[in-house]
């Protein structure tokens, strides 16, 4: 019956760690097996995100709009040559009718032709008969004279070149170049956001893969205390209810465990997500303490100095003086110079130029007191941006104290936990010595174990914390790089 009772324990015990030893024949799960495994350090990680990243790829894309519309805008300086044809049909062709010059000077004619009287008489005839075949002629001249026909057509070749448009083509330009900043402010802005973000999932993929190391080694301690149970209780050495709390432990460390692996899989998927790859992905850089940091006021007076957000605003509000200059500029004349050259005609009249070129001038004399308002408009919104300047300083310096004293409570907490792990460490080790040698119950040694294990995860979570928050304060402060160089 003894031997009976022991084999049946044995299968019992085997049955329990059948997820411990499946899990042991891969030592870190399924995917490590795979070819496509990637295994990356936090700088390697850094330029996937770089490459992959479609958030950055779109601030990418916007550095490029923005210096391809700044050269557009420089094109304002030069000449605007095109090409135009028309083909036009009228109602009825253009005429020049001069037949009342014709009945004003045919009666003089007429008259002096038959009863004029010219000095010497023997020129008379002459005369008379010069101004018969004058009268002749204008009666058979054509006195209706077609200038343009009723269907033409036209191409031609035109310039216009501003010469002074009021200083709004400079206004431009600059406007232009300071939007080219404002997209590497974004970028700069968006990059530190996905940098953030970065830290925070392939550390936190480090840390929930290294709790759940923690949660197995759990796991495999009260398998092995399950065991150790079973034995004392098949030699009289435990009670029943004992052995039961050692096999209750085990089921609870074994379902943490699997709950664990849960979270592993969530937390590749989203660092997967951030480097826009479906591959398999195992970091190798560890969590990490800096010991020492520097004092509050430094990193406040670096936050207002490089933080992407005041440049960004900063650049609006240099944005806003130009659009007020622009505005005033609306007050002055345009001036250009234009010119044709006509590059073929059909049926189109003699009179009109091969060419012209000219300057031409304009100015609004009145347009119902727009351009006046348009001003006032415009510093109205440069106000806007002073004072959103004025609070987003104000928030950037209560922004750098919170995430400071996060930092600095990571810091204390982690090393608080030096000591205790110390001791956590030292007292499972006495209580499941103790308990082998049955100087102590199953529930002191599940205790010390679980207390081990909230240590541990407490040192590893305040390094995560300490990570974090160094990753968000050099963010604001717009250092992302002294995170590589610790790294």
């Amino acid at each position: 019956m003894k031997n009976r009772a022991m084999k049946q324990n044995s299968l019992i015990i085997l049955f329990l760690m059948l997820p411990v030893l499946a899990y042991s024949s891969s030592p870190s799960g399924d995917e490590e097996q795979s070819k496509d495994t990637l295994y990356l350090d936090f700088k390697t990680s850094v330029e996937l995100m770089n490459n992959r990243n479609k958030m950055i790829e779109s601030a990418r894309l916007s550095q490029k709009k923005a210096t391809l519309e700044k050269k557009a805008t420089a094109g304002m300086y030069f000449p605007s040559i095109g090409a135009s044809a028309t083909y036009s049909i009228m109602s009825d062709p253009l005429e020049l009718d001069l037949t009342p010059v014709r009945d004003a000077i045919t009666p003089l004619y007429e008259t002096l032709s038959q009863y004029g009287s010219f000095e010497p008489a023997e020129a008379s005839d002459a005369i008379k008969a010069g101004l018969t075949a004058g009268l002749t002629q204008i009666q058979n001249a054509e006195w209706v004279k077609e200038i343009q026909k009723d269907q033409f057509g036209m191409a031609d070749i035109n310039i216009n070149w501003p010469l002074y448009a009021g200083g709004r083509i400079r206004l431009a330009n600059k406007a232009a170049k300071i939007s080219m900043e404002e997209a590497d402010y974004q970028f700069e802005h968006t990059w530190s956001q996905q940098h953030v973000e970065l830290v925070q999932r392939y550390y936190g993929l480090q840390l929930t893969r290294q709790v759940a190391d923690l949660r197995k080694e759990v796991m495999d301690g009260m398998a092995q205390h399950l065991n150790d149970a079973n034995k004392m209780k098949e030699n009289g050495m435990m009670a029943e209810a004992e052995r039961l709390h050692a096999e209750v432990a085990f089921a609870e460390a074994e379902r943490e465990y699997k709950k664990a692996l849960k979270d592993v899989e969530l937390m590749e998927t989203a660092l997967r997500n951030t480097l826009a790859t479906d591959k398999p992905l195992i970091p190798v850089s560890e969590l990490f303490i800096i010991p020492t940091i520097k004092d509050r006021q430094y990193y406040i007076d670096q936050a207002l100095a490089n933080n992407p957000q005041l440049k960004l605003i900063n650049a609006k509000k240099n944005l806003a003086d130009l659009g007020i200059k622009k505005e005033r500029a609306a007050f002055l004349p345009n001036i250009a110079l234009m010119g044709s050259k006509e590059i073929y005609e059909h049926d189109l009249s003699e009179y009109i130029p091969d060419w012209f070129i000219g300057v031409g001038l304009q100015i609004n004399l009145f347009d119902g007191m727009t351009k006046i308002r348009k001003v006032s408009a415009a510093k109205v919104q440069k106000q806007q941006v002073v004072t959103l300047e004025e609070k987003a300083r104000q928030d950037i310096t209560t922004l750098v104290t919170k995430v400071y004293q996060e930092l600095q409570k990571a810091l204390e907490e982690y090393q608080s936990t030096e000591t205790s792990l110390k001791f956590a460490e030292e007292y499972y080790r006495v209580r499941n010595k103790a308990f082998r040698e049955g100087f102590a119950s199953s529930t002191e040694v599940v205790d010390a174990r679980l207390n081990l294990f909230k240590v541990q995860t407490e040192q590893l979570k305040a390094m995560y914390n300490f990570d974090l928050a160094w990753a968000s304060l050099l963010a604001i402060t717009g250092s992302n790089e002294q995170f590589l160089a610790v790294e």
